[in-house]
């Protein structure tokens, strides 16, 4: 496997290349789309469902209070089972589509559930998983014990991250330019760690490669890159801050518009909206990951990276 350092013009081009993608493939990755929103609201409502049952007789608060500690610790344990044991093999599947769709192999929407079907598939995908949470955590409680050593407080990060009701809400403006560094830091720092498990994760899906292989994968091909993702990653938010701000201004004035003129249309068209983008970001967001694991580990136009039906994957 060679692990390829890529320019920033190929970064942006992992963009363009997955509005293409998807314009090319609208309806099987539509429908794939909502094949995956009924199956995970399924899943949400099972899980709410269990909990409820568990938690009936008296652990969960009332409405209006703070639930306990050991409650919410619970329900967060709950949360992460449920992500690491049934969620991998549905990502692994995305990326199973649409590399059937970019290499012309036969393919449908329901390919997002092949990787339930092989026993040995999904162990690796929950390895890989387990590591890689692990990983996560370590790494930003380093980070934050380095930021306690040079005197920045977790109550400043609990500030932001988690301002308490009736806190003073003008507490934000007091922090001291240290630790918004810092903080801008965590953000990046966050963001290059998901840019290197879910490139790991991608060969991990899409390869033989074992889970601690496909970590390591990962985590070279950042870094083999770093500097020129670091640049692209901060460009790209300052593109999406002011995207996000002409599109909020756009769709405001559009309600406010249609308001005037009968409030259940804007509703209705305001519902049909939301629910097309969200049928599209599965899609592009995928699309894109598979664009980046392609250009820095990945070898499309060899057979070894594609997966069959009748791959099983080894740890």
């Amino acid at each position: 496997m060679e692990i390829k350092k890529v320019s920033l013009s190929e970064m942006f081009a992992w963009l363009i290349a997955s509005f293409r993608f998807v314009g090319k493939h609208p309806g099987k990755l539509v429908l794939a789309s909502v094949l995956s929103l009924i199956v995970l609201v399924a899943l949400v409502i099972a899980m709410v469902l269990v909990l409820f049952m568990v938690f009936s007789a008296g652990e969960i608060a009332q409405i209006g209070q703070q639930p306990e500690m050991k409650t919410l610790l619970y329900i967060y344990s709950a949360m992460a089972l449920f992500g690491v044991l049934l969620v991998p093999p549905f990502v692994a599947g995305w990326f199973k589509l649409c590399q059937n769709l970019e290499t012309g192999r036969n393919s449908s929407a329901t390919d997002i559930f092949t990787p339930y079907s092989s026993g040995l598939t999904w162990t690796k995908l929950i390895q890989y998983s387990l590591v890689s949470l692990l990983l996560y955590i370590a790494v930003h409680a380093a980070y934050i014990l380095i930021c306690m050593v040079l005197g920045i407080s977790i109550q400043d990060f609990g500030t932001v991250l988690m301002p308490q009701p009736g806190s003073d809400p003008l507490a934000v403006t007091k922090l001291s330019a240290v630790f918004w560094l810092a903080y801008i830091g965590l953000i990046l720092v966050g963001i290059l760690m998901q840019y290197m498990l879910m490139l790991g994760f991608t060969q991990a899906a899409l390869t033989e490669s074992s889970a601690m292989d496909s970590l390591k994968a990962g985590i070279a091909g950042i870094l083999k890159n770093l500097l020129t993702l670091i640049v692209f990653t901060l460009l790209i938010l300052l593109v999406l801050i002011v995207i996000v701000f002409i599109a909020a201004m756009a769709i405001v004035l559009a309600v406010t518009l249609l308001k005037l003129i009968n409030t259940a249309v804007a509703v209705a068209i305001g519902i049909a909206f939301y629910f097309g983008l969200i049928l599209f970001i599965y899609p592009l967001m995928f699309s894109f990951q598979y664009k980046m694991w392609n250009s820095i580990l990945g070898n499309d136009n060899s057979a070894d990276t594609v997966i069959t039906k009748d791959t099983e994957f080894l740890v």
